[in-house]
């Protein structure tokens, strides 16, 4: 079944994503992603498949939770299940 969610929702989760990004650790990407999840970085890369390869990519590419950065979130379009999210990640101090 697949869920139909909202700009709410969305918006949520976008938290959330943020949230686990900046906290130490990845036990909460259970909470952001499903077992079978698949990431992809960008359109060029291989896409990081399961929860545990998520873990892993997630440990190697940030520098830990005091890592400076801003997100920006922009929410496009929602439609049932599938929804298109602008975001724009600046690292460092000053970005």
């Amino acid at each position: 079944m697949r869920r139909v969610i909202d700009r709410a929702v969305l918006r949520r989760w976008l938290a959330g994503y943020e949230a686990a990004w900046r906290a130490p650790g990845t036990e909460s990407l259970a909470t952001l992603f499903t077992g079978d999840a698949v990431y992809l970085q960008s359109p060029y890369e291989q896409p990081v498949a399961g929860l545990d390869a998520i873990g892993r990519m997630w440990e190697q590419a940030r520098e830990g939770p005091d890592e400076v950065f801003t997100l920006s979130t922009d929410v496009i379009a929602v439609d049932g299940a599938t929804a298109v999210v602008r975001a724009e990640v600046c690292y460092g101090d000053p970005p």
